[in-house]
């Protein structure tokens, strides 16, 4: 049986026991048998009970802890009453398995405790409040887990005139941020990184900072060449602006490029469909070199690919595999590479030698199956290296991926051959030792790949969840490249995008010139699986997605460049040890947020370079900002990051967490490392860079095309007959899934029902109304779709119903920010989304006539 734990009318005491206060900062306790002293890792829990702590947030030790008796199963620990002095921060600990409700105003934390219970391991959740002096009167909330209560039996104070310093201290922060009156005077200060980066020998890896201009097209040395006999779509069945799917004659001009041995396959100005029904959805594939996709425009009166239907994974519930990466409406791939996994490859030759003096060159045992201009993997499968890689760090249990065999890989393109020598154009990255036997394997990449000035638009319209379905995550994606090199993507425009971009297994390619826009999504551009030298910059950001600039799983040597995000948008180290990582004049946005699953972990190996990045993250409750980037229990592990000409939004960081922090609250010169170190090699800055620099400043001022933005604007819709029964089989099973069951069963009459209209419009309609009803019931809901005319119109009911009666804390449904978002798409459908209470249960009634195409 479920009971409740009310924590009532909490007032918070000290008594005389605080030796850093000059007065009593609590008095008047009115709660038996507390323990009121300076908190220490053998602070009691629980007055009345032997729980110990073993892991606390370090800024809190040294205040007043209140430890309060523990509530049995029938009787719940009801709560005190206390006078505070001074105004303070109050922190109160809750057992993370009771599922507490904590009232509106406490502000649940990133911190957590752990603490132990016999040889059970348990952890609190934190939650705060600013308070002021006098009587503080804290609301009542509860929690529940079965018949265990997970009451706050601690509390710890800290009067908000030592809260700074305490965390500061508690976090080895050294540098402060500079006063107003010096950032106002202050000019962008020289770079000691950079002048020592000039000095030091080019060829060595006890440099602190990596040599990242290799990154993009052809390494930076040349501009993007789009060029080749033009095949037109239009003469292959693809019409723009009309309500035909356009897949199909997209693929045919693609394959007639291919049989020419490449062109230009052009996308004359309109909108142009795919995925236009549930039946035929499918990606279109371009799996040969030389093929570039071009558009006439990515902003209004140019060329849009609409996205209509969604992919999905087809994982079920119950499965615990990714169900966030499906398929995308392009996909640019080696055949050969998508086909032939890193452990298959054959080994053309075993890695014998290497010198750290020349971090171009390596020694193998033969060369026979070996000439310059191959690119080629190095390859290695070794635990041993990445625990030395994140020293003084040590791997956790958890980090399974890294305690293996983790494949570790370079992709390198070879210049010259003498003897049993091999030296590459470019650097190597990681420290080759025999050790870890490293081997070389073909990489057969297709090259010369372009995407170009192109919108293109999806129907992601619904309030977007994290990890929630594969709707949200990857419903609505686009380009997916494999196996490719010296490629590129520019001047294109997302739209209502789940996900944009995704790039594994390639070397130099450029992503630039990328505008994201409308409902907010899963992904801008991520750098993935062991790619070399890819380079992605330019690019705006206006829907805020999930993850910012995003690389995981091994890549190498990635530059993401001049972007502009959200000012809570996070960089996204995403897991999967990538290595070698710049992060070049980012414009708002956050230094936290990264995932990832924590097999995976770290989420950033060495060599992650943030320069000159301007913080957009507002620091809350008068606490400083603080990065540190090795917590335990929490996300952003990266291996000593080196940080240069931080500034923006105020921030501190902990100086023992990362290998360099320079002019703190200042800009760096020079202003892009990037640019500097691609002009430093090749003795000037390259035409293409300041080309792109200004299309970026003119793209920004043109207008996109029009789109749906929820409350204001209309959007497109396309009108088809479908089955009822079909589209609430889909439904029912795909979202919603990352609470690992299906909420909804359901039931059609007559089975045979159609309906005529926009079926996204009301499946969206549907899913929102889902989410809506399991706020109040999750089990036993059903959804119930029948038959109805009106007004001599064929029509259908959708009725949703609660499997469970509702009792009287439910969310205010007629407010439900979901509910509200279904009755928007039923307006849009010419319906209506109404609220029931039947008899105890909820019920939310979808209305949708069938109408004319």
């Amino acid at each position: 049986m479920k009971h409740r734990i009310i924590f009532i009318n909490i007032l918070i005491l000290l008594t005389a026991f605080q030796p850093l206060l000059s007065k009593e900062l609590v008095t008047g306790i009115t709660a038996d048998n507390y323990k009121a002293e300076n908190f220490t890792l053998s602070s009691p829990r629980c007055s009345d009970k032997d729980f110990s702590f073993t892991a606390v947030p370090d800024f809190l030790l040294g205040s007043l802890s209140i430890s309060l008796p523990r509530g049995v199963t029938t009787q719940p620990f009801t709560g005190t009453s206390f006078t505070l002095s001074e105004e303070s921060i109050i922190y109160i600990f809750v057992q993370k398995r009771a599922n507490p409700k904590i009232p509106d105003n406490w502000t649940k934390t990133k911190y957590t405790a752990d603490w132990k219970f016999s040889k059970f391991v348990l952890q609190d959740e934190i939650y705060q409040k600013t308070v002021p002096a006098g009587l503080i009167n804290i609301p009542g909330h509860y929690g529940e887990s079965g018949s265990n209560y997970g009451a706050p039996h601690f509390i710890v104070i800290i009067p908000n005139s030592q809260l700074a310093e305490k965390i500061k201290k508690a976090n080895n922060v050294k540098q402060e941020w500079p006063s107003e009156a010096d950032l106002k005077k202050a000019k962008p200060a020289a770079s000691a990184l950079w002048n020592e980066f000039l000095s030091a020998p080019k060829k060595n890896h006890s440099i602190t900072l990596p040599d990242f201009s290799y990154a993009g097209y052809h390494m930076g040395q040349e501009s993007i060449m789009s060029s080749g006999t033009v095949f037109s779509v239009t003469d292959y069945g693809a019409k723009p602006d009309d309500t035909e799917d356009d897949s199909d004659g997209i693929q045919a001009a693609i394959n007639a490029a291919a049989d020419h041995n490449g062109g230009v396959v052009f996308l004359p100005k309109g909108r142009y469909l795919v995925n236009t029904t549930m039946e035929n959805r499918r990606t279109i594939k371009i799996t040969s070199s030389r093929i570039i996709l071009r558009g006439e425009g990515s902003g209004a009166g140019g060329t849009i690919i609409h996205q209509i239907q969604p992919f999905d994974t087809g994982v079920p519930a119950s499965d615990p595999r990714h169900y966030h990466l499906g398929e995308s409406v392009f996909t640019i791939q080696s055949e050969i590479e998508d086909r032939t996994t890193l452990a298959n490859k054959p080994v053309l030759a075993d890695i014998t030698g290497f010198s750290t003096s020349d971090i171009f060159s390596i020694t193998v045992n033969q060369t026979s199956s070996l000439k310059p201009e191959d690119d080629i993997l190095i390859l290695s499968q070794s635990s041993r290296l990445m625990k030395e890689m994140i020293k003084p760090y040590e791997t956790d249990p958890e980090w399974t991926a890294m305690l293996g065999k983790p494949y570790i890989a370079e992709i390198h393109r070879i210049k010259k051959i003498t003897g049993n020598s091999i030296t590459f154009y470019e650097p190597i990255r990681y420290e080759i030792k025999k050790e870890d036997s490293w081997s070389i394997r073909p990489f057969q990449p297709i090259r010369e790949n372009g995407v170009e000035d192109i919108c293109f638009m999806g129907n992601a319209y619904h309030a977007y969840v994290h990890h929630r379905s594969d709707l949200d995550d990857s419903g609505w994606a686009f380009i997916k490249m494999k196996g490719i090199t010296d490629s590129w993507i520019r001047r294109c425009s997302f739209i209502n995008a789940s996900q944009t971009i995704y790039v594994s297994l390639a070397s130099y390619v450029s992503v630039l010139n990328i505008f994201v826009a409308g409902n907010k999504g899963h992904h801008i551009p991520r750098v993935s699986w062991y790619t070399y030298g890819v380079l992605a910059g330019l690019c705006l950001d206006q829907a805020q997605c999930t993850h910012g600039p995003s690389v995981n799983q091994g890549a190498v040597g990635t530059v993401f460049w001049r972007w502009t995000i959200g000012p809570q948008e996070p960089i996204d180290n995403h897991s999967g040890r990538p290595f070698c990582t710049l992060f070049d004049r980012i414009d708002g946005g956050s230094l936290y947020g990264s995932s990832g699953g924590e097999r995976d972990y770290p989420q950033h190996l060495r060599k992650l370079v943030i320069w000159n990045f301007k913080g957009g993250v507002v620091p809350e409750n008068n606490q400083p900002l603080i990065y540190d980037f090795w917590r335990k229990g929490m996300n952003d592990r990266f291996v000593k990051p080196i940080i240069s000409g931080f500034h923006g939004s105020p921030a501190l960081f902990n100086e023992n967490s990362v290998e360099k922090l320079e002019s703190l609250g200042i800009p760096v010169e020079p202003e892009s490392l990037y640019e500097a170190q691609l002009a430093l090699r090749l003795g000037s800055l390259p035409n293409w860079v300041n080309e792109s620099k200004a299309e970026f400043e003119k793209l920004k001022k043109s207008p996109l095309p029009q789109y749906y933005t929820r409350g204001s604007s209309k959007p497109y819709k396309l009108i088809e007959m479908f089955s009822v029964e079909n589209m609430l089989g889909f439904i029912t099973k795909r979202p919603l899934r990352m609470y690992g069951k299906e909420f909804f069963s359901y039931t059609v009459n007559p089975g045979s029902l159609q309906i005529q209209n926009d079926q996204g419009l009301l499946r969206q309609a549907a899913y929102a109304s889902m989410y809506a009803l399991i706020s109040a019931s999750k089990n036993n809901n059903n959804i119930r779709a029948v038959s109805e005319n009106k007004k001599d119109l064929t029509a259908a009911a959708l009725y949703l119903e609660t499997g469970e009666k509702i009792s009287s804390d439910t969310p205010d449904m007629k407010n439900h920010a979901s509910f509200l978002e279904a009755q928007e798409y039923m307006t849009q459908l010419g319906g209506t989304a109404e609220l029931i209470n039947n008899s105890g249960t909820l019920q939310i009634k979808l209305f949708v006539p069938s109408v004319p195409k």
